[in-house]
């Protein structure tokens, strides 16, 4: 496989410039090399020195579910049709005060693809390092690929993360960063402390946030329970046209707003701040919650 593509045969859109396990250096300008070697992070802060490494791993496709566990680093998962195999592409960046500091950061890092001790249909994905200190801190990116019949589950404590095209259900857990979750049909669960959540899935979908907004389009598939609850963010919901189902939703601080024009809607409590009733003749029951934030639920125009 050529280093500087993905599994797909696109080109790899790198951030910055990442030094193989073979050798091969990409070529960018976001930092400064100095005479000697040491290279500066532009605009960084205490820890102003990076070492860079990037890591490809692969298993053999046939597993059922890929766990994946990372600190500090965005995430993307990315279902292949094609893909016969799996495969995780790791850039890891150790930083430090000094460059010997970012070296050793990055030395720190180890990064595993394995399947699980105790289930080897579970494809395990893991980066684990020591703690920030006041010398070094760590970083892993991850990009993974894999057949679509797979299902899903990411831990991340701080980074963005994006899942796309999986068919399997998929949980996503995070402390700080975006969620974007696309073409879940058979279910979805998030949890997410800091940071927005995007979505669109059908089945089952739990999306649970302290701060951010949560959006959710629901597309055509199986039907199941629809719950969403923020402490503090909006939420936007988009039903299908054909949706039948029981509907709540209600916000401490801030206005309900309804607009499923064409859809069977029978409501039993309408107010600014909670609205409760039926669409056509009952099914899966869609619950919204928000302590401060406004909800809006309308009706999806395409699917």
């Amino acid at each position: 496989m050529d280093p500087h593509t993905d599994p797909s045969g696109s080109p790899l859109r790198l951030p910055a410039p990442w030094t193989t396990r073979s050798g091969i250096t990409g070529l960018a300008a976001s930092i400064a090399c100095l005479p000697l070697g040491g290279c500066i992070l532009v605009g960084g802060g205490e820890h102003k020195f990076e070492a860079r490494d990037r890591m490809t791993l692969t298993e053999p496709a046939g597993a059922r579910k890929i766990i994946l566990h990372n600190q500090v680093g965005n995430v993307h998962l990315t279902a292949e049709p094609s893909a016969t195999e799996i495969t995780a592409t790791a850039f890891l960046i150790g930083r430090g005060r000094h460059q010997s500091d970012a070296d050793q950061a990055l030395a720190e890092i180890n990064v595993t693809l394995d399947p699980s001790r105790t289930d080897p249909t579970i494809i395990e994905a893991r980066a684990d390092a020591p703690n920030r200190s006041r010398r070094r801190s760590h970083s892993v990116e991850w990009r993974i690929t894999a057949p679509p019949n797979i299902e899903i589950e990411v831990h991340n404590d701080v980074g963005d993360i994006e899942v796309a095209g999986f068919v399997g259900r998929t949980t996503i857990e995070s402390n700080v960063g975006d969620i974007t979750a696309i073409g879940m049909t058979q279910g979805l669960t998030v949890v997410n402390d800091v940071g927005r959540v995007d979505a669109r899935a059908a089945g089952p979908v739990s999306i649970k946030t302290n701060v951010g907004d949560a959006d959710l389009y629901l597309i055509e598939g199986p039907l199941g329970e629809v719950s969403i609850t923020t402490k503090v963010g909006e939420i936007a919901l988009a039903l299908p046209q054909h949706w039948t189902g029981a509907l709540r939703a209600d916000t401490h601080t801030g206005d309900v707003n309804l607009s499923l024009a064409g859809m069977p809607l029978k409501l039993t409590k309408d107010r600014d701040h909670r609205a409760e009733g039926t669409i056509g003749e009952g099914g899966p029951s869609v619950v919204l919650s928000a302590d401060v934030g406004d909800i809006e639920i309308r009706r999806a125009t395409t699917n």
